[in-house]
């Protein structure tokens, strides 16, 4: 099987090769079919809020898109559902425990009332995300069928019985939010605020525990970034893993950055997305994106070695295919590859001409020499001829 995607760690061999294919074979889409939860404060209604729904979330809509506040919003905008409690205002500790608690109150509401929706995914307002990645991870890798999951970047955080590193966000699909409630959304809160002050206010930890003490299957996606990655661990990542979710981005500028990398046409030639005066830039898929300054509050990423800083030549994508597409192989009794999740269009002197959905586009790569076995008589054509 060939899969246009850079290999995750997720799938194991047994993922692949079993019964269960997590969804590469014609598994069911997820899109649309998950609830955005985003934790926010009245402080930052003007700011974070407005700078999320002005670039990754303009196309969202209330249905989709809850925001847990403290104070009433002062508008009406039919992209988010801005909900407020009375969780205490301007609270990183007990305002959080109760925030991470009422998200998932509301997020149990809400499968009740749309019986299409399978997963939630809770988040900070200071994330930059990308729900098309998340939802298409989801469909690929995850199999919910008979289980409670709760998927998240890291776990073992805190001292707690069960510690779960939620600053990049976390998943919880339908069965475990409806489980955890339990229908009493009184007792479920006063639960995660007993746990929160057993573990040090930590509110991803107590909701943690929370989840545990249903059984849930907690389990590690790849492609969130809880923490602040430094320079060459932002470039090195865009590499070997399809991101969906980077935390702690403060600044406007540092949200702005982020969707000009990412919003770029896969297929596109190199487009300066940004100043190229600046020397802050990165490299996603043949597009390079600039900082809008060379101040630090205008990056996505931390920068502590001074020699890190320089200009970044960004490949086309037929340049560094190598950098992005990986393939996964394994083998069954029959030599004909059919289509899958990549649609194999041919193979032709080592290389594989694939039709990637990602893309939106035919790229060709190079494959083990073994394929040649298909057609050995494709070997007189040239790879160079595959592309074009």
């Amino acid at each position: 099987y060939v899969v246009a995607e850079p290999f995750d760690p997720l799938l194991t061999r047994s993922d692949r090769d079993g019964g269960r294919r997590l969804g590469v074979f014609g598994g069911r889409s997820m899109a649309g079919r998950v609830l955005y939860v985003m934790y926010t404060d009245s402080k930052f209604y003007d700011t974070r809020l407005q700078w999320v729904l002005d670039t990754w979330a303009a196309t969202f809509t209330r249905d989709r898109l809850k925001g847990i506040g403290d104070l009433p919003w002062n508008r009406t905008d039919p992209r988010i559902d801005v909900i407020p409690t009375d969780c205490p205002i301007h609270s990183h500790w007990e305002g959080a425990c109760c925030k991470y608690a009422k998200a998932v109150i509301q997020a149990e509401e809400a499968f009740q009332q749309n019986e299409n929706l399978e997963w939630a995914y809770f988040f900070d307002d200071d994330a930059y995300l990308r729900p098309h990645i998340l939802e298409e991870k989801l469909s690929r890798e995850v199999d919910v069928s008979n289980e409670s999951f709760v998927l998240a970047a890291a776990f073992g955080c805190g001292d707690c019985k069960a510690g779960m590193c939620g600053g990049g966000g976390y998943l919880a699909n339908r069965k475990a939010v409806i489980k955890v409630v339990g229908g009493n959304a009184t007792a479920f809160l006063e639960q995660q605020m007993s746990y929160c002050k057993a573990c040090k206010l930590w509110a991803d930890v107590a909701i943690a525990n929370t989840f545990n003490d249903i059984n849930v299957t907690f389990k590690v996606i790849q492609g969130t970034f809880p923490w602040r990655l430094e320079k060459k661990q932002f470039d090195t990542y865009l590499k070997q893993v399809e991101p969906f979710a980077y935390h702690y981005i403060w600044g406007k500028a540092e949200l702005e950055f982020l969707h000009r990398l990412f919003t770029q046409s896969y297929g596109s030639p190199v487009v300066e997305a940004g100043p190229a005066r600046n020397a802050q830039c990165a490299c996603y898929r043949g597009v390079r994106a600039c900082a809008n300054s060379n101040k630090t509050a205008d990056w996505p990423w931390d920068l502590r070695e001074p020699a890190a800083v320089e200009n970044v030549t960004c490949p086309s994508p037929e340049e560094n295919w190598g950098d992005w597409l990986s393939v996964v192989v394994s083998f069954s009794t029959e030599p004909a590859l059919g289509y899958v999740y990549a649609c194999v269009l041919g193979f032709v002197g080592g290389s594989a001409l694939v039709l990637c959905p990602r893309c939106r586009r035919a790229v060709s790569f190079l494959v083990d020499p073994v394929f040649q076995w298909l057609d050995p008589s494709l070997a007189a054509v040239s790879p160079s001829a595959a592309r074009s």
